[in-house]
């Protein structure tokens, strides 16, 4: 049965690497105003984050993910969302940090899809941070990701 499970992971991740890029092709123009208008709608609705600096407090979701980048001095956005679903995870978005590319995923804390990634610090087929509930891939290997790796493995979270 966990060769299963594995094989089952594999097949998903696969699809979502696929998915995630068509994502970025299709949605080049129209994708990044739904996500600024999602971005939007996450700090109006929850007035407790207002007046909250990641840089200094614990960091709740995502978007308080990319502020602390921009707190620390780090040119960052969100660029696509992803179909973090198929994979097991709540939340997906295709990030650029100082103009390195990576992919930031939330998780329900007590998923078998986190566990995974915790054992074996890979998802998508590439090497995986995990802080918490929240796990980051990047698409290089150089010390500008180095250092960002290092500063969400030094977040803060809930």
């Amino acid at each position: 049965m966990n060769k299963t499970v594995i094989v089952f992971m594999l097949s998903c991740m696969l699809v979502l690497t696929a998915c995630g890029k068509t994502n970025e092709k299709n949605n080049a123009d129209t994708g990044t105003n739904q996500i600024e208008n999602n971005t939007a709608k996450d700090s109006a609705g929850n007035s407790s984050k207002e007046g909250k600096s990641p840089d200094s407090s614990t960091v709740e979701s995502i978007t308080d993910i990319v502020e602390y980048y921009k707190n620390k001095g780090m040119a960052a956005e969100i660029t696509t969302d992803k179909y973090a679903e198929i994979i097991g995870a709540k939340e997906g978005v295709g990030v650029k940090i100082n103009g390195q590319s990576v992919e930031i995923y939330e998780f329900n804390p007590t998923s078998d899809a986190l566990k995974a990634v915790k054992e074996t610090n890979v998802l998508l087929e590439r090497k995986a941070i995990t802080n918490d509930n929240f796990v980051l891939i990047a698409y290089a290997d150089n010390e500008e990701i180095a250092e960002i790796q290092n500063m969400f493995k030094s977040l803060n979270t809930k």
